[in-house]
């Protein structure tokens, strides 16, 4: 018997509530719907349906392996259609969204990278700094290095991380107003900041479970982590950034790290998408790429230089 055949029929009799209705949902001959339900029961030593001439009525037995059943057939299904859209080209278009100072930084690379690889998919990128609502607006990804409590109803996938924070300024700022030695150093100078709620004038430095706050102030906040990037680069001030972002800029001497014997904080980088039973495959095909290649970056002697010190000051 065929036994995963025998599943299906007997799950079409449940939901048909008859043999006969369930031989034709499945284009076979009554006996032989009769016939695998006999053989199940008989494989299984249980009783799955009680039968009148009236009507048909799951077992308490049958009603329990109906539910586990149909999880079984969700799964074979599922895998099925995975392995039909592995084997077809991806394509269409993808509708994503970022940060912006993540996509000045590092998607025009990426994205090249991955045109090359996949002619055959468009890119409709979006960058903004608000959190856009994927279903309601239409897209199909999105990248962000924060998850909302609203975005529950969202599958998150691990793409970077952690991803540590880096204190810096450029050689023309410390020449011009010195170095700061502890974080207490830093209301002594001009510390380019977020402009986000209770965050904005807040740097805190050494364990999660004690850190030292330092309240900080300067001539620039913003939303935009480009923007203080580049200011940090034109010798504006000293700003805190997520080391993915400025690991050429310290590779290159642009930019200058500050106090590195102290733990800085951590977020991590996540590919959002709506739930869905079957992802798409040029969705899919899109998180794995940047899975495989943010992997390598992490790996990379730059962006390993600048994770917490072993000492965690």
């Amino acid at each position: 018997m065929d036994t995963l055949t025998a599943m299906r029929v007997f799950q079409a009799v449940t939901e048909a509530g008859s043999f006969a209705a369930a031989a034709e949902r499945m284009d076979l001959s009554r006996a032989m719907v009769t016939k695998y339900v006999a053989a199940l029961e008989q494989q299984l030593g249980v009783r799955l349906l009680h039968r009148s001439t009236r009507r048909l009525s799951l077992t308490e037995v049958g009603a329990d392996y109906l539910q586990r059943v149909g999880s079984i057939l969700a799964q074979v299904d599922e895998a099925a259609a995975l392995a039909s859209r592995q084997s077809q080209t991806p394509a269409g278009t993808l509708r994503i969204t970022a940060s912006v100072a993540f996509g000045q930084r590092r998607l025009g690379t990426l994205l090249t990278e991955f045109h090359r690889r996949y002619p055959e998919i468009s890119v409709d990128l979006m960058l903004t700094n608000r959190h856009i609502d994927l279903v309601e607006e239409g897209y199909d990804l999105a990248l962000r290095t924060s998850l909302h409590a609203s975005e529950e109803n969202l599958i998150a996938r691990l793409l970077l991380g952690p991803i540590y924070s880096t204190l810096l300024a450029a050689p023309s700022y410390l020449e011009k107003h010195g170095t700061p030695q502890t974080p207490a150093d830093l209301v002594h100078h001009n510390c380019l900041r977020y402009s986000r709620p209770l965050e904005s004038n807040a740097w805190s430095f050494g364990p999660p479970d004690s850190p030292v706050t330092v309240r900080v102030s300067g001539s620039l906040s913003t939303n935009d982590g480009a923007v203080l990037i580049d200011a940090a680069r034109a010798g504006l001030g000293i700003a805190l950034q997520p080391s993915v972002l400025v690991s050429e800029d310290l590779a290159s001497g642009r930019l200058v790290e500050l106090l590195p014997d102290w733990e800085k904080p951590s977020t991590a980088l996540y590919a959002l998408y709506p739930a869905r039973r079957f992802l798409p495959q040029k969705v899919r095909t899109l998180i794995d790429f940047l899975s495989e290649q943010l992997g390598q970056l992490s790996r990379s002697p730059e962006y390993a230089a600048n994770r917490t010190p072993s000492g965690g000051k």
